[in-house]
């Protein structure tokens, strides 16, 4: 015989409407927890990287900051050329030759392939009595240089589009991200003719903060560094990065440019992949 008995029915719906809701709740909290987990977890990845930048520049060394990494479990990988500036010759200036010291680098944290940081980092030659001789001992020219972290961008994407999160430089005052270049990676503004003189650390980098993405094999994932040396005054008109051709960047008439891709030997690229970390 069927329950007619509407009280019954009603207090049935309520009981089941309300374990529904429970659940809903249950689930949206656990939701919730781990999405808290995960902010706290790519917070402290940024505070132990961002310690690491200052073991970069305090001491200068690139294998000092890989090992600080390391200790905190980050795997990491690296790729690093002495470059010599052609910046000889009857000019001007009447310049000798400098070098730039640069290392591309590419950290991970153990076990946790969803976030990267790729890193640029570089110091310029010094001369006698530590005085910069990339430019009569001046420091750098005007007008600014560029650098540049590039790759295929169906291997890679920001982790962050707001790209004052996914993007820093080693010091705000004298370097920056250029906007319109983040087609193929970011560029970065460089004024060395005001960043070298003075007591600043001799070491310099830029970053981004990446996630791989598409169904791509781990070695295929390269990215690349480039730096382009300007001097002779005039202007920098326009930049652009691609992969893998880098960094290209359109100037004045007068100026004369310099890239690290452009090395004598026509092969000399700074690159690392997704492979390489923990090899």
């Amino acid at each position: 015989m069927a329950d007619n008995n509407p009280s019954k029915s009603d207090s049935t719906r309520r009981t089941v409407i309300k374990g529904i809701g429970t659940s809903v709740a249950a689930l949206t909290t656990a939701s919730g927890a781990v999405s808290a987990r995960r902010g706290r977890r790519k917070s402290n990845l940024d505070k132990i990287f961002q310690t690491s930048k200052r073991v970069l520049h305090e001491t200068g060394s690139v294998e000092k900051q890989h090992e600080f990494l390391k200790q905190h479990d980050f795997t990491t990988a690296r790729d690093s050329h002495t470059f010599t500036m052609e910046t000889g010759g009857v000019t001007v200036q009447d310049l000798e030759p400098s070098d730039l010291d640069a290392d591309m680098s590419l950290f991970t944290p153990y076990q946790k392939d969803d976030v990267y940081y790729a890193q640029l980092s570089w110091d310029y030659a010094v001369g006698f009595d530590g005085v910069y001789d990339v430019f009569e001992g001046d420091g750098g020219a005007a007008p600014m240089d560029i650098a540049a972290l590039a790759y295929d961008k169906s291997w890679w994407d920001y982790e962050d589009y707001d790209l004052d999160n996914s993007t820093r430089v080693s010091h705000p005052d004298h370097m920056g991200y250029r906007d319109g270049t983040s087609g193929s990676g970011p560029a970065f503004n460089v004024n060395d003719q005001d960043a070298i003189p003075g007591d600043l650390p001799d070491r310099f980098s830029v970053d981004v903060r990446l996630k791989p993405v598409g169904p791509w094999e781990p070695d295929m994932r390269r990215v690349q560094g480039a730096y382009t040396h300007t001097s002779l005054g005039g202007s920098v008109d326009g930049v652009s990065v691609s992969f893998p051709a880098g960094v290209s960047v359109s100037t004045s008439f007068q100026t004369q440019t310099w890239t690290t891709d452009t090395e004598k030997d026509g092969e000399t690229l700074l690159r690392v992949n997704q492979a390489d970390p923990g090899v």
